[in-house]
């Protein structure tokens, strides 16, 4: 992704020096150069030098939604999806809690064994059967 701001120092800029008043962007006061914008420009900045950093991640859903996940041993459990976390040499990982357990899956499972609706699963399963 193309950056929209730049850092000199210790100081943060907009890649674009636009004078326009902070009222396009809050409603603040009027002026452009409150410091709600600059707030924003420096949460901005954050968020990029995270995701240059390869930090900032989307998940495939949210927290705490409940997925399908199919094991052999287990069958199709309904899992909530409590956290993710990024193991180094192994990847992105989704944990699950099953029956009270954590449980990891990596994301390269997702339309595997982890599934977003219990009909995808149950198709998915279909298929396996049917090999």
């Amino acid at each position: 992704m193309e950056r929209l701001t730049k850092r000199h120092g210790k100081g943060i800029a907009s890649n674009e020096r636009k004078v326009m008043p902070c009222s396009n962007y809050c409603d603040s006061c009027g002026n452009a150069d409150c410091d709600t914008v600059r707030k924003m420009i420096r949460k901005l900045a954050d968020y990029e030098d995270l995701e240059e950093k390869g930090l900032l991640v989307r998940l495939p859903c949210q927290l705490g939604r409940t997925l399908y996940v199919f094991d052999v041993l287990t069958g199709l459990v309904e899992a909530k999806l409590k956290e993710y976390n990024r193991v180094p040499y192994f990847g992105d990982n989704m944990i699950f809690e099953i029956n009270g357990e954590n449980v990891a899956f990596p994301l390269t499972d997702i339309g595997k064994s982890v599934f977003f609706t219990r009909r995808e699963a149950e198709e998915k399963i279909k298929e396996m059967e049917e090999l």
